[in-house]
């Protein structure tokens, strides 16, 4: 009986040790926090707006974050040729729809937080914290 515990108790382990190699790495996380951006759709103001965090061949992501709410977005460290080779992705890139040349300042390894308000001329601008 003690023979049986010991091997389901190495079984177990063993298993639990697999499984943690076989995770793959942490991806960074992009968090954008929307403090006054709104948009017009169909002739009224809505209180939201729509962001895109990307960089090239990796994550491409559109999410839309309600004014005084934010919303989180995984991005990739890595992606994968088509002939099988892993390339590190650079920088991301995170704007306001309608707007262009975000800064590539939010690492595909950690945790950046963005967040998006009205600057003087009432653009919506999203910059890093």
């Amino acid at each position: 009986m003690i023979k049986q515990i010991e091997i389901i108790t190495y079984a177990a382990a063993a298993a639990l040790l697999l499984a943690t190699l076989a995770l793959p790495a942490h991806a960074g996380t992009v968090t954008i926090y929307n403090e006054n951006c709104t948009k017009t759709y169909n002739f009224s103001t809505k209180k939201r707006v729509r962001v895109r965090v990307h960089s090239p061949h990796c994550t491409d992501k559109k999410v839309s974050v309600r004014q005084g709410h934010s919303e989180t977005v995984v991005v990739q460290e890595k992606y994968k040729t088509r002939v099988g080779g892993w390339f590190n992705c650079e920088g991301y890139r995170h704007e306001a729809m309608g707007t262009k040349w975000g800064k590539p300042d939010a690492p595909p390894d950690g945790d950046t937080h963005v967040t998006c308000k009205k600057d003087w001329l009432g653009v919506c601008q999203c910059t890093k914290d």
